[in-house]
């Protein structure tokens, strides 16, 4: 198995699939910037990229199953790009996780056969 440097994963500490992706990154790459999102908030440049990079729609990030969604979900629809942004920015919980990066590619892992495919996606 090859090494794979200078990976970034954004996950949620308090979600087992999101624990599992890690540790299994821990095996692939020595080198893993890390940002648990149930412990810190992301900054409003990084949640910019991190779409950019995912060629997604924000809203296409956020948890559906979420309280939030459950509470607000009339409003949602009229949200704006910096809404969401804003929103990830103060409730990174919200995002969908676990999100891998890499120089060149970025993408949401959202199976356990992504997790074991991760070095083939990179």
């Amino acid at each position: 198995m090859t090494a794979i440097s200078k990976m970034t994963i954004v996950y949620n500490g308090e979600d087992n699939f999101s624990k599992e992706t890690l540790a299994y990154m821990n095996v692939l790459s020595g080198q893993i910037k890390k940002y648990d999102t149930s412990k810190v908030s992301l900054s409003i440049s990084f949640i910019k990229d991190l779409i950019l990079r995912l060629k997604l729609d924000s809203k296409d990030l956020i948890i559906a199953e979420s309280n939030f969604m459950n509470r607000f979900e009339s409003q949602i629809d009229h949200f704006k790009e910096d809404d969401y942004i804003k929103l990830f920015h103060q409730h990174p919980e919200l995002l969908k996780t676990p999100i891998v990066l890499t120089e060149s590619k970025a993408f949401i892992i959202t199976t356990k056969s992504d997790i074991f495919n991760l070095q083939s996606m990179v």
